[in-house]
């Protein structure tokens, strides 16, 4: 294979430094939980709300690691006919996610040690699901790999990707740098990360990488050793502004569908009016195409350490409200059991003049209108929009069914900026589970 030096070089560090940092015995106690492999956004943003994944559904993970994405897809499936397959070059990390497979009995995984590249010439089909977080900027090539993963895709599938940000890594590219000037000439591992500690410890307030250390803070803190060797001296990273992701993705004859945010925030954050006030100036700039205003966003932020998008062979439409037959429901972001019913129990008090949803660090405020009651009286996850508007008709059969429908469009979009409230088709079930449900769920069948 071309570039058998370089390979080595990445596979040595992930055999001495598997990662992420995992232990096994963990699964135990909690479940990780990839949002780019949340079956519900996946759902939304990729196959326009009408995918049943209780049916037929394949899925590579390519270059998964300890397994984060591995194993949450396939908690998330393990009751229907899915498959779920891992490739990666290191045996070390294989190994840790194997054992976390294991201890939660999960049967419907397959591991593959090899490297991503050679998936053209693997006997193994397509897939129509194939996640790729945080692997494809570690090689010489990423529209090689971009290409590989390419040729195992299902026509009407779909790719999560994550690379990282060109701007917002600026202090880490900074201490690499650093670091290849300090560790030259230096072969062993352990020692390369010495050196690191050892100059982090004693870096100028001045220095770049100190002033902005909270960017990777807590990475170190919980990942030691394995994440100062992946943060500051990897031997190959590379970083991409929005930019150059649209001319990646577009250059492997494949469509950017929509950036992708942990918090679901990528509304707000790849929006240019959440930086830009002037009301006449923010005009002209929402005139431009949605790529540039992306653009513009992300420089206005400055923080966007990674990228994460989801792409396919095809353009695709979200599901929307135009649509009857589409069912509403709390995405897996916001969602616990017993939701839908604690905020009806929440207006049964008539003085009450609003909701308030508070999740991390953000916050929404529901005014409580005409019809907000009875919308949420019916709003359960499992009725349409149409069986929606329906009932509350029979409630208050004089009521405008505009003003009804507006009030819950209002509602709806309080909620979806956030991907706190998402749709799909009537024909698919509700697979929206929290992370903390989705443990509960595993829990609970090992103790019966």
């Amino acid at each position: 294979m071309e570039n058998s030096q370089y390979l080595k070089e990445v596979r040595d560090q992930y055999e001495n430094y598997p990662y992420p940092r995992r232990e096994p015995e963990e699964e135990k106690t909690r479940i990780l939980r990839p949002f780019l492999d949340s079956l519900d956004l996946l759902n939304y943003y990729c196959f326009a709300g009408k995918r049943d994944f209780s049916k037929d559904f394949r899925v590579l993970v390519a270059g998964g690691g300890t397994g984060d994405a591995t194993i949450y897809l396939a908690e998330q499936l393990r009751a229907t006919k899915a498959e779920i397959v891992q490739i990666d070059m290191s045996a070390a990390s294989s190994k840790i996610a194997e054992k976390r497979a294991e201890i939660r009995g999960l049967k419907n995984i397959t591991f593959i040690h090899d490297s991503l590249l050679e998936l053209p010439k693997l006997d193994i089909g397509k897939f129509d699901y194939i996640n790729c977080s945080g692997v494809l900027h570690h090689l010489k090539s990423p529209e090689e790999g971009l290409m590989a993963l390419k040729s195992k895709l299902a026509e009407d599938g779909a790719i999560g990707i994550m690379v990282y940000g060109k701007y917002g890594r600026t202090p880490i590219y900074f201490m690499q740098e650093l670091m290849r000037m300090v560790n030259k000439g230096e072969e062993k591992l352990q020692q390369k990360v010495d050196n690191a500690k050892s100059v982090l410890q004693h870096l100028h307030p001045t220095n770049w990488t100190k002033r902005d250390e909270g960017i990777f803070k807590e990475e170190l803190a919980q990942s030691g050793d394995i994440g100062i060797y992946d943060l500051f001296l990897h031997t190959q990273d590379r970083a991409y502004s929005v930019p150059e992701c649209y001319e990646w993705v577009e250059g492997a004859g494949l469509k950017l569908l929509t950036f992708i945010d942990e918090s679901g925030i990528e509304k707000l954050v790849y929006s240019p009016a959440s930086y830009i006030q002037d009301r006449e100036l923010l005009g002209k700039i929402l005139a431009m195409p949605v790529r540039a205003q992306e653009a513009i966003a992300e420089l206005a932020n400055g923080r966007l350490t990674r990228h994460c998008l989801y792409a396919a062979k095809t353009a695709r439409k979200i599901p929307n409200l135009a649509d009857p037959a589409n069912v509403p429901f709390f995405s897996s972001f916001l969602y616990s059991d017993g939701m839908y019913e604690e905020i009806r129990k929440l207006l049964e008090d008539e003085k009450r003049g609003s909701i308030n949803i508070n999740k991390w660090h953000l916050s929404r405020q529901i005014t409580v209108k005409k019809y907000s009651r009875l919308i949420f009286k019916y709003l359960d996850g499992e009725r349409t929009i149409r069986e929606i508007i329906a009932g509350v008709k029979s409630e208050i059969p004089d009521a405008d069914e505009r003003e009804i429908k507006a009030e819950f469009e209002e509602i709806y979009n309080a909620f979806n900026l956030f991907d706190w409230m998402l749709l799909r088709h009537e024909s698919c079930p509700n697979i929206a589970k929290s992370d903390r449900d989705l443990q509960k769920i595993f829990v609970d069948r090992e103790a019966v």
